[in-house]
């Protein structure tokens, strides 16, 4: 027993799941995530990456990343080139730093440049570097002197890129693209009459050289830069061209934006993007052929396979955008829609989100599924456009089923044939064929926040009132006179929430609403309620969850998360999940329910009380007493599982907790039987017990 505990107190493991309530998977306060702004990959092994904090390594194919620590850089690195392993130039405002030996060292070797953009050598003395108003300087002694060349422009100048000792361009603001002959002492300018805002330049070999950045167009030449060929691409944004060994290029940019060519930049084909969903801001071809991309969401991802798919290597958060709807299938696989056209799903409970590949800007107000293949998401621009896709493969393509006039707030299925949806312009839509056709009605000129059908004839839309029908809709008559948000049948009773100026009204009716009772739920936003039967069930106001078990009577604020909650789903009283606004998601296997104080009673020690039941299968209550002492009202309480080996499973507790008597469940359903260790840490007390899973 001793060497157990031991080992209780020194092992840690990564694999931990916190069941204090809820568990943050994504939040929505982001911290200072670092923003890799391109990428630069030597090998398939190392590589460099520019952030928001400084400049980073690989050694190890992006495993690891570690900052180069530069001396007195104090403001941004803003520009680098790697020449090789060994030598690098990093450029801040009026700092030069120089590395011979792969960023173990650094060395400041100028400090007359000002602003600069972007940076160019061919070998370890010839460079040139470009910025704004116009400035291009040279160097022939690797940075430690530059001279300035006259650009003839006064636009801010953004990539420049030299092939040779002579062939060089450079591009910039208000479509300005510069190409020298000799070395940089003289200029031609062209000017995009379109007035890009290019930011990306790369030479394929010595005739063909691309421009790209803010347009809808890539610029090519295939004679130095002399003369300017566009190819419409219809992106907002090319951030990268890069080419392969074999000459096939890719150029990347906004969200699902992913291009190709196979001749020298004549013809560029859109891709299927297979995993690269975010904007990509940098790109790199290894000699090898890998391919990596620096991305929104604090990503990098890179692909062995000329694009045909991506894989996911770093990943800080899943998205920015608001998450407006979620739906769980199953315990594992789920679905959220947000702004933007983001759509996630999840394979295992909701732990980690990928995106699906959909192709579509529009906002995307609520998802749906029928059975495990079979699901549906709308939304719409907001006004004048409304749209409905379909999934018959669990999400893995969607069909565009409805591209219409009113954008569509709500969808709702009773079965696999028969289905709702409803928007803005009072505008509703009926199927009765799983969506291949739908039969649009104007109910009124308002908009319909929420639309629910319990049976093919009764049915209620959420709008400036709560409106019930019985006769599939041909006829429609008020029932609650106040604003209303949602409604929700569930047991037997029909719950709705409802708003007046800032206080939210949960109603409920015991006979299909036709007679309602109503509670006050404080002031606040609600923004959306999960009842799984008649007693049970989430509200969310603002960034707390609320639990009630008495159909809406009481409330139970559950432990907060930060993450301002816009929708609930529950599969049943443990498994639920919220999302919300800037990609926040939130899930939790107890239902919400952490640690609780179940007394007010001082306790006189510190005391761990025997799991009951034990045995157990699968969920367990444990519970402990936190004294008082004269020289401290509150002290770190920390409860863990552990395995036979010592191995942390599970975090229970890990908060300051006033004394007190408390209690908390603890589901073991996703390990093993077996027997497990529990053991309550503070400063001043530690004690431990065994249990026995039995499956």
């Amino acid at each position: 027993m001793k060497k157990i505990i031991i080992l209780l107190v020194f092992l840690i493991s990564n694999n931990v799941f916190s069941q204090s309530g809820w568990q943050v998977v994504y939040s929505s306060n982001l911290p200072p995530f670092p923003v890799y702004k391109d990428i630069v990959f030597l090998n398939d092994q190392t590589g460099y990456t520019l952030t928001n904090s400084g400049l980073l390594k690989t050694t190890n194919s992006s495993q690891t990343w570690n900052q180069l620590m530069i001396p007195g850089q104090v403001s941004p690195i803003t520009c680098y080139f790697v020449y090789n392993e060994n030598i690098i130039w990093a450029l801040g405002n009026k700092r030069v730093n120089y590395t011979s030996n792969g960023g173990i060292n650094w060395n400041l070797i100028d400090t007359t440049i000002s602003e600069p953009s972007s940076l160019s050598f061919i070998n370890s003395v010839n460079g040139w570097v470009c910025g704004n108003d116009g400035m291009l300087k040279r160097t022939t002694n690797g940075g430690a002197n530059w001279v300035s060349c006259i650009s003839g422009v006064s636009e801010n100048l953004r990539t420049i890129s030299f092939y040779n000792i002579n062939n060089g361009i450079c591009a910039g603001d208000w479509g300005k693209i510069l190409s020298s002959t000799d070395g940089g002492t003289s200029w031609s300018v062209f000017t995009d009459p379109y007035q890009g805002f290019f930011k990306h330049s790369i030479y394929k070999d010595a005739q063909n050289v691309f421009i790209s950045g803010g347009g809808v167009n890539i610029y090519r030449s295939s004679n130095n830069g002399q003369n300017w060929i566009l190819s419409y691409v219809n992106s907002s944004l090319i951030s990268s061209i890069n080419f392969n060994s074999q000459g096939r290029g890719f150029a990347f940019g906004q969200a699902n934006d992913v291009f190709t060519t196979f001749n020298n930049g004549i013809e560029w084909t859109r891709m299927s993007t297979n995993g690269l969903n975010p904007s990509v801001f940098g790109s790199s071809i290894t000699p090898g052929g890998t391919i990596w991309v620096a991305a929104d969401s604090s990503m990098i991802l890179n692909s062995t396979n000329s694009g045909a798919s991506w894989n996911e290597i770093i990943r800080n958060y899943i998205t920015q955008e608001n998450l407006n709807s979620l739906y769980f299938i199953n315990q594992m696989t789920g679905f959220a829609c947000g702004d933007k056209g983001v759509l996630i799903k999840s394979t295992n409970g909701g732990s980690n989100w990928k995106h699906t590949g959909f192709n579509e800007t529009n906002k995307l107000k609520s998802v749906v599924f029928t059975d495990n293949n079979s699901g549906y998401v709308c939304g719409g621009n907001g006004s004048f456009q409304g749209i409905i896709y379909k999934t018959t493969n669990a999400g893995e393509t969607w069909i565009n089923q409805y591209r219409d006039s009113s954008h569509l707030n709500t969808i709702q299925f009773i079965n696999t044939m028969t289905g709702w949806a409803a928007g803005v312009k009072g505008v509703y839509l009926t199927t009765t064929n799983g969506g291949n056709n739908w039969i649009k009605t104007s109910f009124q000129d308002t908009t319909i926040n929420h639309i629910y059908f319990l049976n093919n004839n009764t049915g209620f839309i959420s709008s400036r009132k709560l409106f019930k029908t019985t006769n599939s809709g041909t006829t429609w008559y008020q029932v609650i006179n106040s604003p209303a948000v949602q409604v929700q049948y569930a047991g037997n009773n029909t719950f709705a929430l409802s708003r007046v100026n800032n206080v939210t009204y949960l109603n409920k009716s015991t006979d299909l609403g036709e007679i309602w009772s109503t509670t006050s739920l404080g002031s606040g936003l609600n923004f959306s309620m999960y009842f799984i039967n008649s007693e049970t069930g989430w509200s969310s106001n603002g960034s707390a969850v609320r639990r009630t078990t008495n159909s809406g009577t009481n409330w139970v604020i559950q432990p907060g998360t930060g993450i301002p909650v816009l929708s609930l789903y529950f599969l049943n009283s443990d498994y639920g999940w919220a999302a919300g606004n800037f990609g926040g998601i939130i899930r939790t296997i107890s239902g919400g329910i952490g640690v609780t104080q179940i007394s007010s009673e001082v306790p006189k020690q510190f005391y761990l009380n025997q799991n009951y039941p034990n045995p157990f299968n699968p969920v367990t209550k444990i519970r402990f007493s936190i004294p008082a002492f004269a020289e401290t009202t509150r002290r770190v309480v920390s409860l863990k599982i552990y395995d036979i080996l010592g191995k942390e499973t599970a975090v229970l507790v890990n908060e300051e907790l006033k004394p007190g008597l408390y209690e908390i469940d603890w589901n073991a359903e996703n390990l093993p039987s077996g027997v497990y260790f529990y053991s309550l840490v503070t400063n001043e007390f530690t004690q431990t017990k065994k249990m026995v899973v039995v499956k």
